[in-house]
């Protein structure tokens, strides 16, 4: 049975069954009867009825001399089965609790805690062989706060969903699964519990008197709520009730805790509480600990895709990290020497992609339909090495694209240099380029490539992992389209006619006139090169190293 579950009332219901064995036992005039259980839990003033057990929960059982029998509720009625005969004429005690404990026995029939359950205890005098039914009433054994937490002012769109802490109260003690006592022990601690805004949430504790405030702390759609009350004499079986507004008051948000009636124990309403609104605090990763899915900040910090966020955070995110290690520096190695691509050398922790493509609509790639990048490696031109004819051939074409190291970098400072030597135009790629640049700039002093377009194996690593790096982009409020629907089946790795957008553009050519593309679909065998003439998406990418954690 969930802790925090509203019980309803239910009458008790005489179910006499009587159950017969089949074997004799030794010593006795007669067959014993089979103990039957039926458990309801005790409360006043409910005005709802719902289920009082779950399916599978088990209680403890004690009579004739047996202590501890396990009996369980297979359907959640109530009705309990278990193994547990009594034999003789007169009238025999039962005792039982919830929730069960196999560490109970004859000897050690207390439970000690740390942490509060909703202990539950009952007890019936008259159950005899002859009429072997135990009708038990179960009652609460610990005390209850009820929070109903509402957002008057939530916006559309918004989570539902938050968690809730409760700090200084008494959380330690023992139960007596004889007596049915709970004892309060001295151990102050903090009892958590996660809510749905408008459902009441409990929080149980041990039957205290509070001598001091307690704190209430509330986290909630990337906001930390904190304020404390004085909750008085907390008794047992007893539920004490709050309702709490995230309402915005002024320039912050304010808790305005007010009484409210909500089903089940016995309800005692309480006065209100002030609790205000800070920002959650962010943690930083170290570099070391970055993994695919975290967030990579304008700072140069990086927190975990775990993290929630406000929309004061969702501003600071450039893009989701997709790719950890340093292997993207190995592409370099034959023009390292070169000014252009230096600043480059000292990015190692991994690569991000943005949150949103470049353009909002698909444009072409170049207008010219071709980029003769390759000549600018050869002999006499900027950017030439000895090495570099390992990766391109004079002319359009590029050796073993699709194998190359990843290298988007590179070609998109030659895509610069192509368009400054006005010997070709790439206006399109760089220009879309330049416009997500200024529109979301990294701050100073941080160790980052700054945004270039991806490479076709840049784009492959991506499509491996896309499934998490999308649930991340989404998170923080971006797009990231996938296109499952890319259709090879033309030949040739050609898409279809009617998906002409479907696709991200890579920096590397096939030809003259052909491009590597990637539909970011989780099949990382998918892979495509489409005519310049076709419309395309461009995605931007950094490579970084993380800052240091604060």
């Amino acid at each position: 049975m969930k802790s925090n579950r509203i019980l309803s009332v239910a009458s008790v219901i005489a179910m006499m069954t009587a159950v017969s064995s089949c074997s004799n036992y030794e010593g006795v005039d007669r067959e014993g009867g089979k103990l039957a259980v039926r458990g309801v839990i005790q409360q006043v003033q409910t005005r709802v009825s719902n289920t009082q057990w779950d399916k599978g929960d088990a209680i403890g059982v004690s009579a004739a001399g047996k202590t501890n029998v396990e009996f369980v509720t297979g359907n959640g009625d109530g009705n309990f089965e278990g193994t547990l005969w009594l034999l003789g004429g007169d009238a025999q005690a039962v005792t039982a609790y919830y929730p069960y404990s196999e560490t109970v026995t004859a000897d050690n029939p207390v439970i000690s805690f740390e942490s509060p359950e909703d202990y539950m205890w009952a007890s019936v005098s008259d159950v005899t062989r002859d009429n072997p039914q135990a009708d038990l009433q179960f009652a609460h054994k610990m005390s209850k706060l009820s929070f109903t937490i509402t957002n008057k002012a939530v916006e559309e769109g918004k989570q539902t969903t938050g968690t809730i802490k409760i700090t200084g109260a008494v959380v330690s003690g023992t139960f007596d699964t004889v007596s049915g006592a709970v004892t309060t022990g001295t151990t102050t601690g903090s009892v958590s519990a996660d809510f749905t805004l408008s459902a009441a949430t409990g929080i149980i504790l041990p039957p205290q008197t509070t001598t001091s405030d307690l704190a209430v702390e509330i986290t909630y759609n990337g906001k930390f709520y904190q304020g404390s009350f004085s909750a008085g004499e907390l008794m047992e079986s007893n539920q004490y009730n709050y309702t709490i507004d995230l309402a915005a008051i002024g320039e912050s948000t304010q808790l305005t805790v007010s009484s409210s009636t909500i089903s089940g124990w016995t309800p005692n309403d309480k006065g209100d509480v002030n609790v205000t609104e800070t920002e959650l605090p962010l943690t930083y990763k170290e570099a070391a600990d970055v993994a695919v899915g975290d967030y990579l900040l304008t700072d140069g910090h990086v927190i975990d895709a775990a993290s929630s966020l406000s929309e004061e955070t969702k501003k600071r995110i450039a893009g989701v990290v997709f790719y950890t290690g340093n292997e993207h520096l190995t592409a370099y190695e034959s023009v390292k020497n070169n000014a252009p691509f230096a600043t480059y050398m000292t990015c190692t922790t991994g690569l991000a992609v943005a949150l949103n493509n470049a353009n909002e609509e698909a444009s072409q790639f170049a207008t010219k339909g071709k980029v003769a990048f390759g000549d600018f490696f050869i002999e006499g031109k900027a950017i030439y090495s000895e090495e570099s004819v390992n990766y391109f051939e004079p002319g359009f074409g590029a050796k073993n694209t699709t194998n190359l190291t990843l290298s988007g970098f590179n070609t998109t400072l030659i895509y610069r240099l192509i368009k400054e030597s006005d010997a070709e135009e790439v206006d399109f790629a760089i220009n879309a380029l330049d416009s997500y640049v200024q529109s979301v700039p990294f701050e100073s002093n941080t160790a980052l490539s700054g945004w270039y377009l991806p490479s076709y194996a840049e784009l492959m690593k991506i499509t491996e992992v896309v499934a998490i790096v999308k649930a991340s982009v989404e998170k923080a409020g971006g797009s990231l389209i996938s296109y499952p629907d890319f259709d090879t089946s033309a030949g040739d790795n050609t898409p279809s006619v009617n998906a002409d957008s479907d696709f991200y553009w890579s920096t590397d050519t096939r030809s003259s006139y052909l491009y590597w593309v990637s539909p970011l679909v989780s099949d990382s065998e998918v892979n495509a090169h489409v005519n310049v003439s076709k419309l395309g998406w461009f995605r931007p990418i950094v490579a970084f190293t993380a800052s240091s954690a604060e």
